[in-house]
């Protein structure tokens, strides 16, 4: 079964789920250790309802102006928002409590930038550190 590009939303999200449930099994994992995280690229709230409804609970966007109108329309949906991509210095104020978890934070000056807005917001933010290991060959 292929997935089929203009095909049912919900379809093909379970297409998805399947495939990840099989690699999962086949690579010895615990089931449910594998997450996805579907990005919203240019999804209206339609889609994206359709898609929580077909199981999504995990969405990522990396534009904020596009995120801002989605969570506010989806808002009290048992879902989860992630900032995917680069995030810029001058929109950490912006992202910051609003985004349950940070992609790709690759410098510590955007670590650090993303704690001082977090403890003025009273928020404890969560992220994810991007390591570059051979810098430390």
């Amino acid at each position: 079964m292929d997935i089929s590009v203009g095909g049912s939303i919900s379809k093909n999200i379970r297409f998805v789920f399947e495939q990840i449930r099989l690699a999962t099994r086949q690579a010895g994992r615990l089931e449910g250790s594998v997450r996805l995280v579907a990005a919203t690229k240019s999804a209206g709230l339609d889609q994206l309802r359709e898609g929580i409804a077909a199981g999504l609970t995990i969405l990522g966007e990396n534009r904020l102006q596009e995120a801002l109108p989605k969570i506010e329309g989806l808002r009290g949906a048992p879902i989860q928002w992630h900032f995917i991509g680069h995030l810029q210095r001058r929109k950490v104020r912006s992202v910051v409590g609003v985004f349950d978890l940070i992609h790709s934070v690759d410098s510590l000056e955007l670590a650090e930038e993303i704690e001082k807005r977090a403890q003025e917001a009273g928020v404890r933010q969560a992220v994810l550190l991007e390591v570059n290991l051979e810098a430390w060959r």
